[in-house]
Formats: C-alpha cells, structure tokens, sequence
C-alpha cells in the first residue's frame, strides 16, 4: 500500500506505466531476475539495525528477497514515481515497510524522507534520471555517516534477450524443457520490449555508462566506490559505495 507521496506522471506516462507493470509481473519470477535482486541485496550488507531505502524499487523485488532470505532490517522505505509498479509490491514482510511515490528527479526534499538511510539499494534507475551526479548527491544528503550504496545499471546497448538465454540454460541445468519455456516466454518478453521502446519514447534513451564513465561519476561523487561486478546476465554493472567522511 501506497502511504505518502504526490502523483506528477501525466495520463500517457501512468496508462504507458500500468501496460508495462502488468506485463513485467509475469516476468519477475524468472532466473535472472531473482538472482540480481539477491545479488544487490547481498552487496547492501544489511543488518537488524539497517534502515534500508531503495529508490526505483518499482513492483518491490528487493523486498521478496529481503524477506524470502531472511532478512530483518529495521525498516525499509520503496520510493518510486509509478503508481502502478507500486502497486505490485506486497503487504507483509515481517519487517517496517513504507511506499512513497516520488519523482526522483527531484530534490530530496520532496520525497518526504523522515530517517537517515544507512543502506541504499538503486537498481536499474540510473538511466531514468536527467541527472544522475545530482541524483547521488541528493542520497548522501539524506544518509547516515558510513552508509551503504549498491547500484546496478545497465551497461550501453545491453542485450535483453540475454536474460532469456540465462534462465533458459537454467532450465536446462534443471533437467527442464528449455524449448518449451523459451516458447512460453517469447511472447511476454516481446510484450515487455514493446513497452520498454513506449518508456524510452517518454523518456529518451537515459543514463547507460561504460566502467569508466560510471567510475568518474563516483569519483566526483561523495561516494567511494568499494566493489565492482557485472550483474543481471551481464548486461548491467553493479557496484558497492560508501559515504565518505
């Protein structure tokens, strides 16, 4: 349940964002995604005491892991601009959780933050911003002494298909049907890039870094990156920062 926040989208950005989360609900489930949503949840390095925010948190796959790992942190706050991606998470995690809608474009002033974060989980939402030096500014801002950064983002020109590859070899290793699980998927991924393409029509292509250009982000950041690995089939980066002192 959505507890605060404003609704900015327009007619066309929430009729685009609720054919897209309809279709992205059923892909969710799939191997690469899970394992990316463990990969950056284990990079978070959270704890019983962590206060956890995670901007772009969209249908709240980080909080199924938190909570199917095992996880109790202290509380957990999702932030995103899209009513019906939020409207995709769950209701009981057995641990705090509180949605707010905000665009992240923003200051942070406006997203109505009341704690001070010691952990943040970012991914895939690099690319959705028209700033992001700005963006990770405002993060450490709103942050605790020492806090935590995990950032996953897209690489340029990823290969979507190649989350299909991933899980299909899962499949496989499964002792599974891989052509009948790549027939049943065709259909829903060529759905979700048909929405992607309306996103970027809205959007514009947005924020796709190679390792370098991602380093020198974070280099004239307040954020020291600690940890570098590639992430979600390979198509993406993933990185662990801390605030500097």
């Amino acid at each position: 349940m959505i507890t605060r926040g404003v609704d900015t989208t327009t007619a066309t950005e929430a009729e685009t964002w609720a054919g897209y989360a309809q279709e992205y609900s059923k892909l969710r489930s799939l191997d690469p995604y899970m394992m990316h949503a463990s990969q950056v949840v284990d990079m978070a390095c959270i704890e019983e005491t962590s206060r956890v925010l995670i901007p772009f948190c969209g249908g709240g796959i980080e909080l199924d892991t938190l909570q199917r790992r095992g996880f109790r942190p202290r509380d957990v706050i999702g932030l995103d601009g899209s009513r019906p991606m939020l409207s995709l998470v769950g209701s009981d995690y057995g641990f705090p959780v509180e949605l707010i809608q905000a665009d992240l474009n923003e200051p942070h002033a406006k997203w109505g933050i009341r704690c001070e974060p010691d952990r943040f989980i970012c991914s895939n939402g690099l690319y959705a911003l028209r700033d992001p030096a700005a963006f990770l500014g405002r993060l450490a801002a709103l942050a605790a002494p020492g806090a935590i950064l995990v950032v996953s983002t897209p690489k340029p020109d990823p290969d979507p298909f190649a989350v299909l590859r991933e899980h299909l070899d899962g499949v496989r290793l499964r002792g599974g049907d891989p052509d009948a699980e790549k027939a049943r998927l065709l259909d829903l991924f060529g759905a979700v890039l048909a929405w992607n393409e309306r996103l970027r029509e809205l959007y514009g292509l947005g924020y796709q870094p190679d390792k370098d250009e991602l380093y020198r982000l974070f280099d004239a950041s307040p954020w020291e990156i600690q940890w570098y690995s590639e992430a979600y089939a390979g198509q993406n980066h993933a990185i662990r920062a801390v605030l500097q002192t």
